[in-house]
């Protein structure tokens, strides 16, 4: 008889897919489940459920999800310097979708090649997370925004983005949402840049003095630059230091220019706060239809040009 096993050391030994991961913290009840692949490319083949007693962290590595396949971050889940993107540029993906009280922080990297009819490469639902220098792009077909944000407890920052090349809206909130918009460049997309509909309160501002004092640029998008739809829905411009509900400061050094249609466009009773006096550092210019209308009864579009870049 003879003994065929080898026993020298496997080279994969201490690497495992993220359900594995998942699956052993879960058992062991400890730290966050970390994937960290080294700037290696690892496969996702199905949808990765976060639940709500879970944390997952993804770092410096790219992730290709299967056709279909999505992050439901029920708990909390974050990303830093990492590739999220499908196996099939075709197919797309699913995207990631935070749930009712989930958290998370996405950092830095790529979201890309998402493909949902209608649906976003990020969607927020009555959750806060944080998105900061991250580009989210590229969606090929089918209406996909960029980010989208539902529900009155959902409150995310969205800084230092950018958001390009996506079929559907760069950034859509809808029943009565709220959300601050810092630095961001909105571009490209085949919507509006940014969709504020029922309800809903995003706030719009440039970073702090110590970060070069720059607001968002929403340029050349497909639709508006700035759609508000609904009473009781107030887009507001505003200083860096003031909260979402400082509306009376429609200060900002926002750029929205060169869109495919107005530049800001409120109807059905809602309201863009974007300048009045001579001190409101705004730029509205060059898009294609009005730079600021108002349409039906109790609409308003206040805006004030006088920025034009840095």
């Amino acid at each position: 008889m003879a003994n065929f096993m080898d026993y020298s050391l496997d080279p994969t030994w201490n690497r495992f897919s993220v359900d594995q991961l998942l699956r052993m913290r879960r058992a062991l009840q400890t730290q966050p489940a970390i994937a960290n692949g080294n700037g290696r490319t690892i496969q996702i083949p199905q949808t990765l459920l976060v639940r709500s007693n879970d944390q997952v962290a993804f770092y410096d590595s790219d992730f290709l999800f299967a056709s279909g396949a999505r992050i439901d971050v029920q708990g909390a889940f974050s990303t830093s310097g990492s590739t999220l993107t499908a196996s099939d540029a075709a197919q797309g993906w699913g995207g990631v979708q935070y749930m009712a009280n989930s958290t998370g922080t996405i950092t830095g990297g790529q979201i890309t090649k998402v493909k949902t009819y209608g649906g976003s490469a990020v969607s927020i639902t009555s959750a806060s997370p944080t998105l900061r220098n991250v580009e989210i792009s590229d969606s090929p077909c089918c209406g996909t925004n960029g980010v989208y944000v539902t529900g009155s407890a959902s409150n995310p920052t969205i800084q230092g983005a950018i958001i390009r090349n996506m079929s559907g809206a760069g950034v859509t909130l809808g029943n009565y949402a709220r959300g601050r918009l810092v630095r961001n460049i909105i571009q490209n997309n085949g919507g509006d840049g940014v969709l504020a509909g029922y309800g809903t309160t995003p706030f719009l501002s440039p970073d702090a003095p110590i970060n070069g004092l720059v607001g968002n640029d929403i340029l050349t998008n497909a639709g508006n630059g700035v759609y508000a739809s609904g009473s009781p829905t107030y887009v507001a411009y505003g200083w860096y230091y003031y909260t979402s509900s400082g509306y009376a400061h429609a200060d900002g050094y926002n750029d929205i220019r060169g869109n495919g249609l107005a530049g800001n466009r409120a109807v059905l009773g809602a309201a863009i706060a974007g300048g009045g006096s001579a001190n409101r550092r705004n730029g509205f210019y060059d898009n294609a239809g009005n730079e600021a209308e108002a349409t039906g009864a109790g609409s308003r579009a206040y805006v004030s040009c006088n920025y034009w870049g840095p």
